[in-house]
């Protein structure tokens, strides 16, 4: 039997600068940019334009890219992944979409009010076209007291418990087999995620939203959310990821389409809901990021409150940063420092630094995607040496990175 070739990768140092030229290039013609060197082929090898495919599906834009016209660049392989991702996606789509309905027709019927959040929210009310959205997961949020019963009806079309968290049940869909890495399949494994509870910690602070969305679930069925609600939520979503550096443009993208949508009087009801829930610091790093790629998304006035309200370090350093190091495509992030950027003072960094090393506090950030695990330089260990010595090493970060571009 002929072996299979091996593909031998560049040194970290090399693959990363062509990984980071990708990315930036991809992102730039995901926002429309008229500008020349978006829009300039960029004469790539083949090697890199299977790069691109990996990152397209990393940063959830492969479907987006599709209508943009990127499949007039590139080689052969790369049209045929662009149009695939957006006929998949859309079958992808439709599938969870009819789940959801008859989850919430069983809720509905049993007297329990129920909430979609993110990506099957952003279909239904964002999103012209379904393709378009890649979704990962169904996150659904309910108040604590109906969450038994809210189970009853994800099982009741099929579902099945795997896990159990402080703030959310998770289930997924038999036979949980996966058909494609490589991109979005129909057939691929569907997660479900049931919220009790919704907040972060950037990075030791918790903001809880849960108030506000156990609010709209009063009565049954539940009362929609407005897109004030969804855009501050949807914030700080995009605020987790980025300090965590697994933000992907999509998730810019939906913030994008959300802030369209805001008359001048609902973003007055931004700036008091973040005022309400912590603040406009940790609202600053998304919003500016957002606003590198696609300049007038906020309008002056809001870009400047946001500036004023954020801490000295992120005003500092978030204007410089690229979706290539707040995402998976970051193959060797200085986690740490990084990190440290988010504590709004000394106080704060000490004691996070402390509990990480002591191995107190909330541990077990662990993200899964479709290609990488990545552990997080603060999971348990056995001694605060060794977390010193992961903390510290680079290549214990993002470990895998770069197998998938292999």
């Amino acid at each position: 039997m002929e072996k299979q070739a091996v593909q031998v990768l560049p040194p970290p140092a090399k693959l990363q600068l062509s990984v980071s030229a990708i990315t930036e290039w991809l992102v730039a013609l995901a926002t429309g940019s008229s500008r020349p060197n978006a829009l300039a082929s960029p004469g790539w090898s083949t090697t890199e334009w299977r790069y691109a495919r990996v990152i397209a599906h990393i940063q959830g834009i492969a479907p987006l890219l599709n209508v943009r016209g990127a499949g007039l660049y590139g080689d052969e392989d790369w049209r045929t992944f662009l149009t695939q991702q957006y006929f998949r996606n859309a079958a992808r789509n439709a599938r969870i979409l009819e789940r959801f309905d008859r989850i919430q027709a069983d809720a509905t019927g049993r007297g329990i009010p129920l909430l979609p959040l993110k990506g099957v929210w952003l279909l239904r009310h964002v999103y012209d076209d379904h393709a378009l959205r890649p979704m990962s997961d169904i996150d659904l949020f309910t108040p604590a007291e109906h969450e038994a019963g809210v189970c009853q009806s994800i099982e009741s079309v099929g579902f099945r418990q795997v896990d159990r968290l402080d703030r959310h049940r998770i289930f997924v869909l038999p036979p949980n087999t996966i058909i494609d890495l490589r991109g979005e399949h129909p057939d691929n494994p569907i997660k479900l995620e049931l919220h009790t509870r919704l907040y972060d910690n950037v990075p030791r602070e918790e903001i809880d939203l849960t108030p506000l969305f156990a609010g709209l679930c009063q009565s049954t069925p539940a009362q929609p959310p407005s897109f004030v609600d969804v855009f501050v939520y949807a914030i700080l979503h995009a605020t987790d990821h980025m300090m965590k550096r697994t933000l992907r443009f999509i998730t810019l993208h939906d913030l994008l389409l959300l802030s369209q949508r805001l008359l001048r009087a609902e973003w007055d009801e931004v700036q008091a809901r973040l005022g309400a829930y912590g603040g406009a610091w940790w609202a600053y790093p998304p919003l500016k990021l957002l606003q590198r790629y696609v300049p007038d998304a906020l309008a002056p006035d809001i870009a400047a409150w946001l500036e004023t309200h954020t801490t000295g370090q992120l005003r500092q350093r978030v204007p410089g940063m690229t979706m290539t190091e707040v995402s998976f495509c970051n193959l060797r992030p200085a986690y740490v420092r990084h990190l440290m950027l988010w504590a709004r003072d000394w106080h704060e960094t000490v004691q996070y630094a402390s509990e990480r090393l002591l191995g107190t506090g909330r541990m077990g950030w662990e993200t899964n995607h479709h290609w990488v695990r990545q552990s997080y330089a603060f999971s348990p260990v056995t001694s605060p040496y060794r977390r010193l010595i992961k903390w510290l090493s680079p290549g214990a970060y993002r470990a895998g990175v770069e197998e998938l571009f292999g």
